[in-house]
């Protein structure tokens, strides 16, 4: 069957991206407002619980364009799909939440190198040079806001879980063991956000980065 999405190559994030940079909404109810003020608004919006989709086809997808060009979580094709994921990561099961994570974890990566290499070249050209830096800082802000949305989401279905074990149910088995209750799958996954403190992000934002991205952090 034909894909939902189109394939696109991209090598660098001055093509075909959002015109402003993005910014972090403080709900995320406001992405799917076009009317709420912000610059970015999602075009489609996903249902996991009632659309028939092929979530581990979309995750393929997804793993195939970022791996060619992580700074293209940018486009409306990637950061859409990857929002509606990562804000109702409660309704995936737990094979698919692990590659959701997994495509996270790589994508940061690879942003991450995009990022050194960018900011370690020398400067020709000052206006294209911030240019880049806003579209690169829109790319990295928005790989952070949709890892911190699934990391809050699993994290709530985590409480959910602690207190529904003290009702009496059964222990859970090996073989009922979920994505999130494993130590190694948690530190892998927050390696996404040591990942991007080891940018120069104060380089990249020219000044201490702004608060609303730092506070993604606490």
């Amino acid at each position: 069957p034909p894909s939902r999405f189109e394939s696109l190559s991209c090598t660098s994030p001055s093509q075909g991206d959002i015109m402003e940079e993005f910014s972090i909404p403080i709900n995320p109810e406001e992405l799917s407002n076009s009317s709420s003020g912000s610059v970015y608004a999602v075009r489609d919006e996903y249902n996991f619980q009632t659309d028939t989709l092929n979530v581990d086809e979309l995750i393929d997808e997804l793993a195939d364009r970022l791996r060619e060009s992580p700074a293209s979580i940018s486009k409306h094709q990637n950061f859409d799909p990857l929002f509606a994921m990562c804000h109702g990561a409660q309704h995936l099961d737990e094979d698919m939440k692990a590659s959701l994570f997994e495509l996270l974890r790589t994508t940061s990566q690879g942003l991450c190198r995009k990022l050194s290499t960018f900011l370690a070249e020398p400067i020709e050209d000052q206006d294209e040079w911030k240019n880049r830096a806003r579209k690169y800082r829109s790319s990295l802000k928005m790989l952070v806001y949709v890892f911190t949305l699934a990391c809050k989401s699993e994290l709530n279905s985590a409480a959910e879980r602690a207190a529904s074990s003290t009702t009496g149910k059964k222990k859970k088995s090996k073989k009922d063991a979920l994505f999130w209750d494993s130590s190694t799958e948690r530190e892998n996954a927050l390696s996404v956000l040591v990942g991007v403190l080891d940018v120069d992000l104060v380089n990249l934002w020219g000044m201490q980065p702004e608060e609303e991205i730092l506070q993604l952090f606490s």
